[in-house]
């Protein structure tokens, strides 16, 4: 609980990446911010060599290396193509409001969550401000999962009589 990891990707062997999502903050911005982001490792082959495991991801870019910083480019502008995002700021800040994130959010076809950790992200706004509109995904992501990395896992699942 007191990691400041957010994601890590390693693979185990030259064609099997594996992705570990924390989920350290549990929000649906850090959520797909932080998949994209070990999604770029895959796509680099970051990792193949060693693991790749990301800290803060959400406060700072300060002294990240090269992979590290395309990586985190990757994951921006899969999220929201930066010209849009450009626009946005250039039209509507810094008097953002609840209304124009959730009419821009349509228009890219994001959930408003990734406007606002976007539009943190870059400064324009705390994070603080919408956070109350930033959703809690952790409990959605781990009842699928095997495991939530808490000790609680999901029930072996007999394949007795499966083809």
């Amino acid at each position: 609980p007191q990691s400041k990891i957010d994601g890590a990707c390693y693979w185990l062997n030259k064609d099997s990446p594996v992705i570990v999502l924390s989920l350290r903050y549990g929000r649906l911005d850090s959520f797909w911010h932080t998949l994209f982001h070990e999604l770029a490792h895959v796509a680099h082959g970051d990792g193949k060599d060693h693991e790749v495991v990301d800290q803060d991801l959400q406060f700072t870019n300060d002294g990240l290396t090269p992979a590290e910083e395309a990586a985190t480019r990757f994951a921006v502008k899969t999220l929201i193509a930066p010209e849009d995002l450009d626009g946005f700021i250039n039209r509507v800040g810094p008097m953002y409001s609840l209304r124009t994130i959730q009419g821009f959010a349509s228009r890219v076809g994001v959930h408003p969550a990734i406007v606002i950790g976007q539009l943190a992200y870059r400064r324009e706004i705390p994070w603080s401000r919408f956070g109350a509109r930033l959703p809690n995904v952790r409990e959605y992501v781990t009842s699928t999962a095997l495991t939530d990395g808490w000790g609680h896992a999901v029930p072996a699942i007999s394949m007795k009589g499966t083809t």
